[in-house]
């Protein structure tokens, strides 16, 4: 059963984040996202200067290990923070899982096999960084190989041939690489055999200073302008065979990647849907129409309280997600999410998210349709929480497989 109360650790750094949020965060996000030109937005001060602060917060580090350097903490105390950081801008919430997951799995892969030099050359100089220099992203998605990916039904394009003792990566990733433009760190999934498929799909991990690596411009979107996003191209990238991480896109390894990433979504729907909430009930305050304020409306107050419900069950569901794969890392086990409840947390609260920030914004009226009021980036970033880190439809197809 989920417990529901926090510690008074906990307390602490949801009030910290929470303060955080609207001061530091919401301002940012909101500059970036005015900022046309990707390129520049994320070349900007605003841009580096709020991800340095996040850094120096501590924000990027929170699930690696104290002996790492970490903060040491679990998954659900991680969804408590997001939740906070997202309500005061989703789309930096969004990177910060991009930015520390791939050295998170590195110190998991490197305790595993009791390697002090994966730990000293992958994880240390990521905890010791307060610049926001050092992050990682993981380059899986291709042009051709999107929702294929998941179901095992295509191939990749990006190969992998055997040369000595190094292997020569080949081949290109889609323009939906989170953190992409910066990423120091890159796993990368590369057929090794194309004839095998997902048998043969390896997992390497990389500098992305590598000769070969280069990378496109940052994706143009309506939604979550702030979270960079860009293809990555590989040129004869040669690396060590040591530098293989997985043999295989394993059955496990898609499991637990996507059960910690889906939770993640489902939290920044509900830190987004909290934001929209929250402001809505602020102007239902103060907007007078029919001699009261439109809060005491039965159509408006009967909008506000369905959103309350949604945002507290969404919260429910990911936070039982959460503890179950804190429970399972704890006993050890290979498989450490339940897929099947990571996706309906996610695409409950996503689904969800695009349908209450749009009641949010019926809320003003005209208003809601003028960039006045941030309820109209709150419905830009909405459409993205369907669509961002796979479809909830096709990830619920794929759900439905462990049913």
């Amino acid at each position: 059963m989920v417990d529901f109360s926090l510690t008074e650790e906990q307390k602490m750094m949801k009030e910290q984040a929470r303060k955080f949020a609207i001061n530091e965060l919401r301002p940012a996000e909101v500059a970036i996202d005015k900022i046309p030109d990707p390129v520049e937005a994320f070349n900007s001060e605003h841009y580096h200067g709020i991800k340095k602060k996040m850094y120096q917060m501590g924000y990027h580090k929170v699930r690696i290990p104290e002996k790492f350097g970490g903060l040491g903490q679990s998954n659900v105390t991680q969804q408590i923070i997001l939740e906070e950081l997202a309500v005061g801008g989703v789309a930096l919430a969004h990177s910060v899982p991009p930015w520390g997951g791939i050295a998170l799995l590195m110190a998991q892969y490197g305790e595993q096999l009791g390697s002090q030099e994966i730990i000293d050359q992958w994880v240390l100089p990521f905890t010791n960084d307060e610049e926001g220099k050092i992050s990682g992203c993981l380059a899986a998605t291709e042009p051709d190989l999107g929702s294929d990916l998941l179901t095992g039904l295509g191939r990749s394009q990006t190969t992998a041939r055997k040369d000595g003792d190094s292997f020569v990566i080949n081949g290109s990733k889609a323009q939906w690489i989170s953190n992409g433009s910066f990423a120091t760190d890159i796993l990368v999934t590369a057929q090794t055999d194309p004839s095998k498929g997902h048998d043969a799909l390896a997992v390497f991990m990389l500098k992305g200073d590598t000769p070969g690596v280069s990378r496109g411009k940052p994706a143009d979107k309506i939604g979550e302008r702030a979270k960079n996003q860009c293809e990555l191209f590989f040129d004869d990238v040669r690396v060590p065979a040591s530098a293989m991480v997985l043999p295989s896109f394993s059955d496990d390894f898609q499991t637990n990647f996507l059960s910690m990433g889906n939770t993640n979504i489902g939290t920044f729907a509900v830190g987004l849907m909290r934001a929209a909430f929250e402001d809505a009930v602020e102007y239902a305050k103060a907007r007078i129409q029919g001699g009261k304020p439109i809060i005491e409306h039965q159509v408006i107050a009967m909008k506000l309280m369905d959103a309350y419900t949604i945002i507290e069950a969404g919260r429910a569901l990911i936070w039982k997600s959460a503890r179950l794969i804190d429970e399972r890392i704890e006993q050890r086990k290979p498989v450490t999410g339940d897929l099947k409840l990571a996706v309906s947390a996610r695409a409950f609260s996503c689904d969800e998210c695009l349908r209450v920030v749009s009641e949010m914004a019926q809320i003003y009226g005209g208003y809601g349709l003028t960039k006045e009021y941030p309820v109209e980036k709150y419905l830009r970033d909405a459409k993205a929480m369907t669509i961002a880190d796979g479809t909830t439809e096709i990830l619920s197809l794929k759900a439905a497989e462990k049913l």
